[in-house]
């Protein structure tokens, strides 16, 4: 009886440990709504491109970014890869390179995880999304309605942001 007396607080206390030590990701940044426009750019085409210019105000490790796109669905076989690229604007510096095949999205949505890359507060950045290898499927973003960076699509400005998400943390 002493034992099971024992054993509740113990798994207590091994729950609270669990959580410190491996604590849930924190979002940096949200845009993912439910007013989401699709974009005009398909990425799977030849040059096709979106890029979004954006700054944190801290200093931050990102690990990982997830990006909506359409309902298109990918099948198993298919080897279109999502390309995501992080340059530095002011002197257009690649500082991060990440790919996701396209057939491995759920609801919709691409994640890229990233091992601690590290952003500088004040400082502008460039997300740059491409694909290619594509086959018969088209590959298109969600954008939100929001205007808070500067978006473009194939170089050309739009109102719209990438619908997006950007877990980490500060540091």
């Amino acid at each position: 009886m002493v034992w099971l007396r024992a054993f509740v607080p113990c798994v207590f206390i091994s729950l609270h440990l669990f959580c410190y030590i491996f604590p849930q990701e924190s979002i940096l940044y949200n845009s993912i709504s439910d007013h989401e426009v699709s974009s005009s750019v398909n990425l799977l085409t030849q040059g096709a491109s979106v890029e979004e210019i954006f700054e944190f105000d801290t200093n931050v490790e990102i690990n990982k970014f997830e990006i909506q796109f359409g309902e298109e669905i990918f099948p198993w076989i298919d080897s279109s890869l999502i390309r995501l690229e992080v340059y530095e604007k002011n002197n257009d510096r690649l500082i991060y390179i990440v790919e996701t095949p396209a057939n491995m999205m759920k609801n919709s949505i691409a994640v890229f995880k990233t091992k601690h890359l590290e952003l500088e507060k004040d400082k502008m950045y460039t997300i740059k999304l491409s694909a290619f290898n594509g086959e018969d499927i088209p590959l298109y973003l969600q954008l939100d309605n929001k205007n808070d960076f500067e978006t473009y699509e194939n170089g050309e400005l739009i109102q719209n942001d990438l619908s997006m998400r950007i877990y980490g943390k500060s540091i």
